[in-house]
């Protein structure tokens, strides 16, 4: 009988992928969490550390394509990134390339950000990240 089940048939045709994939709803929802992180929350994370705040800003416009672009880019010697896991030659180069601080940068309204904004939205960053964790933790049964 080869291991199979009465009446049960190995699929085929069109349907054998699909039913690959279709384990269960729990963890159809764990592959979407998963793909949320590492096509938004990834992205956004890594333009927050390398202190890009208006791109930041812009990629809530463009539904993270913005993000993307901003990882490439060359961190702001100030930031987080740069002081962390830049060397000498790398951190000149962004210290050629931004000249003027973080501080000095207008908003949309011609004034410098408060402090609070940007403390708010990397609070919002922390909590989006253990929200994807604690729920991919609690499909695993973690």
């Amino acid at each position: 009988m080869g291991g199979r089940a009465a009446g049960k048939e190995a699929p085929t045709g069109d349907t054998a992928p699909v039913e690959l994939l279709a384990v269960s709803t729990g963890v159809a929802i764990a592959y979407g969490i998963g793909l949320w992180v590492v096509l938004i929350i990834g992205p956004a994370t890594v333009t927050v550390l390398k202190g890009q705040w208006p791109l930041f800003d812009y990629g809530w416009f463009t539904l993270g394509i913005v993000w993307w672009i901003a990882g490439f880019r060359l961190a702001r010697p100030e930031s987080w990134w740069a002081c962390h896991l830049y060397g000498p030659a790398k951190l000149a180069r962004a210290e050629a390339r931004y000249p003027e601080t973080l501080a000095e940068e207008e908003g949309i309204d011609g004034e410098p950000d408060p402090p609070w904004v940007r403390v708010a939205t990397a609070l919002f960053l922390a909590l989006c990240a253990v929200a994807a964790i604690l729920a991919v933790g609690g499909l695993l049964g973690l």
